[in-house]
Parts: C-alpha cells; sequence; structure tokens
C-alpha cells in the first residue's frame, strides 16, 4: 500500500479508561475521535466516535457498533480482526504527547491530561473531566476554585495551560472570602431579627422595644465566630442615661453618641447651693452637635438643667461691665468655680470649653470660653434677638415655650430664672437683665437686686 497524508488534522483526545470513567459531563464534539489507552503508554486499543451530543461513558465503542451491524448468525474471528496503521502519516501512533498533571492544595492528583506537543491543555473543570476541585473552609474564610497556577500557593495563571512543551505540572488556585455565620436575636422566646455576620465582626441588630432600651446582650455580641443565638437584655427606660459621664464623653469621641442618645434624654447630678443645701437637679440633652468648641469644632451634646439652683455671685453697677461677670466674685465666676469644683471628677475632665457671648446695655459684646454657663436671650429663643444684638445660636429645643418653664430645685415650684444677657436700666444697687417667666416668655426688664443675694441659676454645659 502507498504512504497517505491525511489532508486534514484528526480531531482525538485520548485518555486512560479508568480516567475517561470520571468525565460524566463531558460530550464529545461531533466527528471527535475518542482513544481508551489500555494503560498510561499509550497503547491505543479502542475508540469511540463523538456525535456532539451524547456523554461520552455512554457512546458505544466502535468495534461494538460494528458487531451491531453484523448479522447475529454471521461467524467472525475477531482474533485475527487487524489494523494496520502503519502507512498512515500523522496517525495517532506518531503523535508526540506530554501530561499535564493537575494537583489539588493538598498535593493530592486530580488528573492527568495527555497533550499534544505545542497544544494548549484543557481545562479539566471546565470540560466537565472533573467537578471544581475544593478546599475545606477554616473558622475565618471560605474558598472557591478559581483556576491553575504553575506554583503551588500561587495565584490563578491564565497561561497555566498554554502551549504545552513538555510534562507540565499545575495547581489549582482559590478565591479566599470572609466566611459568615448567622446570628439569631430573641427578646425572651420570640424570634425578632437574623442576621449575618462575618467572622469576628459585632452582630447588631435595628429591633427595639417601645419604653425600654438595650442594656446588654447574652452572650455576647461581639467577635461572633459561630452560629450564634442571643438573648436581648432590656430594661425600662424611664429616661434618664445610665451611661457614667467618662463613657459619655467616650462615646462622644468614638462617634456613637448619635445613635446612643437624643434630645430629652436626662442624666442626674447633686448641687449645692449658695446655702450649702443639697439639691439633685436632672440636666437633659437640649442639642447635639450645636455649641463651637474652643479648640474649634462642635461639642457632641449640650445639657441644661431642668430646675434652676440659687447660686451667688455679684452683678456690676456700671454700664461699661457685663452682666455675666468676668471677674472674681461675679456670676460667671462663683458658677465656674464653685458649682464646677463640686461635680464628680469624671464629669469635670468630660466637660468640655465652648463659646458663649454676652452684651451689656450698651450692645457690646463679648466672647469668653465656658465649662459651665447659662443660657443667653438668643439661646433661649424668645426674645428680640436683633434688640438684644446677641451672637449665640438659638437652641431648637427651646423654641416651645413649655421645654423653657423649668422649676426652683428650693422652692418646687416654677420661677422666672435669668439669662446671662443684660438690656435694663442701671441703678446704684441693682442692674437690669433679662428672664423667662414662669410662663416661658420673655421678660426685658428683669432686676438683679444685690439685696437678693443669689440667683436662680439655669445650668448648663458641654460634652
Amino acid at each position: 500500500m502507498s504512504e497517505k497524508t491525511l489532508k486534514t488534522r484528526i480531531v482525538h483526545k485520548h485518555d486512560t479508561e479508568a480516567n475517561w470513567k470520571l468525565a460524566t459531563n463531558f460530550s464529545p464534539l461531533n466527528g471527535e475521535l475518542i482513544i481508551y489507552d489500555e494503560d498510561a503508554n499509550y497503547s491505543y486499543k479502542r475508540m469511540k466516535l463523538g456525535d456532539g451530543t451524547t456523554n461520552v461513558n455512554s457512546l458505544p465503542f466502535i468495534d461494538d457498533a460494528i458487531k451491531e451491524l453484523i448479522p447475529e448468525d454471521t461467524t467472525i474471528d475477531y482474533s485475527e480482526l487487524e489494523f494496520d496503521t502503519s502507512e498512515i502519516v500523522g496517525s495517532a501512533a506518531n503523535i508526540n504527547l506530554a501530561t499535564v498533571s493537575f494537583y489539588n492544595y493538598d498535593d493530592s492528583l486530580l488528573y492527568g491530561q495527555p497533550t499534544a506537543i505545542g497544544d494548549d491543555c484543557s481545562d479539566i473543570v471546565a470540560d466537565g473531566l472533573i467537578d471544581a476541585p475544593t478546599k475545606p473552609a477554616t473558622n475565618e474564610y471560605s474558598y472557591t476554585h478559581s483556576g491553575w497556577s504553575l506554583s503551588k500557593d500561587g495565584s490563578a495563571d491564565a497561561n497555566a495551560l498554554s502551549n504545552i512543551t513538555e510534562d507540565r505540572v499545575v495547581y489549582a488556585t482559590y478565591n479566599t472570602g470572609a466566611r459568615y455565620y448567622t446570628v439569631n436575636f430573641y427578646d425572651g422566646t420570640t424570634l425578632v431579627d437574623t442576621v449575618q455576620v462575618a467572622y469576628g465582626a459585632t452582630a447588631t441588630t435595628d429591633y427595639m422595644k417601645d419604653d425600654y432600651y438595650i442594656s446588654g446582650y447574652e452572650p455576647s455580641n461581639v467577635n461572633i465566630t459561630q452560629d450564634t443565638d442571643i438573648m436581648i437584655q432590656f430594661e425600662y427606660d424611664d429616661g434618664y442615661i445610665k451611661d457614667d459621664w467618662d463613657v459619655i464623653a467616650q462615646n462622644v469621641s468614638n462617634g456613637t453618641y448619635q445613635q446612643k442618645y437624643a434630645v430629652g434624654d436626662m442624666k442626674q447630678l447633686q448641687l449645692t447651693n449658695i446655702s450649702g443645701d443639697k439639691y439633685t437637679i436632672d440636666f437633659e440633652i437640649i442639642a447635639l452637635d450645636h455649641d463651637t468648641l474652643e479648640t474649634g469644632g462642635k461639642a457632641g451634646l449640650t445639657f441644661l438643667a431642668k430646675q434652676t439652683i440659687r447660686t451667688g455671685g455679684t452683678i456690676p453697677t456700671s454700664g461699661s461691665t457685663y452682666l455675666w461677670g468676668n471677674y472674681d466674685g461675679g456670676w460667671r465666676h462663683v458658677i465656674q468655680t464653685n458649682i464646677f469644683n463640686e461635680l464628680p471628677e469624671k464629669l469635670q475632665t468630660a466637660i468640655k470649653r465652648v463659646v458663649k457671648s454676652s452684651t451689656n446695655t450698651y450692645a457690646n459684646k463679648y466672647f469668653c470660653n465656658d465649662t459651665l454657663w447659662v443660657p443667653s436671650a438668643e439661646e433661649v429663643t424668645c426674645f428680640n434677638t436683633q434688640q438684644n444684638n446677641d451672637y449665640d445660636e438659638p437652641y431648637e429645643y427651646l423654641a416651645t415655650a413649655s421645654n423653657r418653664i423649668k422649676i426652683c430645685a428650693e422652692t418646687g415650684t416654677t420661677l422666672q430664672y435669668p439669662v446671662r444677657t443684660a438690656g435694663g436700666s442701671i441703678g446704684a444697687t441693682s442692674y437690669g437683665g433679662m428672664a423667662v417667666k414662669t410662663d416661658g416668655s420673655a421678660n426685658y426688664t428683669y432686676s438683679h437686686t444685690q439685696s437678693r443675694g443669689y440667683f436662680d441659676s439655669l445650668i448648663g454645659f458641654c460634652i
């Protein structure tokens, strides 16, 4: 027989029968020759022919198909049936091959794929020869197959299967993702919220309960490392802040105060009046991010007393001196020394100096940086601020008359109280100022008499 040369290249794949049995998702192309090796030495024995749709394991062997075409009563001695491929140039027997060995992260062999020298190796996962390899998740991370690398623990390489020139080893690569856990929040025995939380993160819930606040979680909602059921612990909300002053200051510093506190929340302090008597005063939050700090920026929280307390201090007797007396023995001085010094140490540390202004009857102004203060005419909002020439921003909370009405700690009754803005006449024993009346309206001609000997002071501070 004369030598024959194929005009087109044979489309084929070959492998051992054991490997072909693993190809549960592979369907050969129409006309593609599938060669079964008896062993790993490429001793080609049996073949199948693809039809483009049938799974490789469901295709019949060609010799079995031939048998089906021969009548049952025909006797053929198959032992003498031989195929002479020695004179076919480019036959499978003469193709140079290399093996691409696919390994997992743990050095276990996933598959060995024979590939013609110079060709690209097909991706055995994309071809359905094996399922995508896996890597066990840790508590912190999960892993998904991403491709192949030329080195163990390397990154996915698009060229790992390109231009096979010799036997090659490739390794499975994986994308790493945070592992998430399910956290169930309970109010008693009732499931109220379910969230997914990354390993090591803090679980939070938006669930709220009317008239109650969350005081804690059992077990802790911090550093979640597994699926967790958490009991929300509630306490009755009586309107008073349970955090100590240093914790409040810390929450202002770390920016969580806006979620933890609101206008109207209260905290109590014991203050001593001019007679040496102690009274419990409710301080309520009247503003967030309102007052200007001495160092710039805004104070996180502004507290103002709900009751006045009688303090000492003198008042000026000339129009050139400011009502909010910035001098020894003055109203401001007494509040910022006598009252401030009796505050708990944690609160003294937490209080921030803020910029406040004051005016005298001649409409001059001065600014000071105050720890404790009383509100100005403009801040309480019920005065004609154009006339007062005050320079402080009004508190929106005090725009409601009922929020301006205060109780005298000493008498237990409503009482008008002075603001730090001057505005009336000056006499030898009195100084004209402004005050808020018992109904929350403005009094432009309140007289601070020296003979009275005290101020009904409404004290505020910022953190």
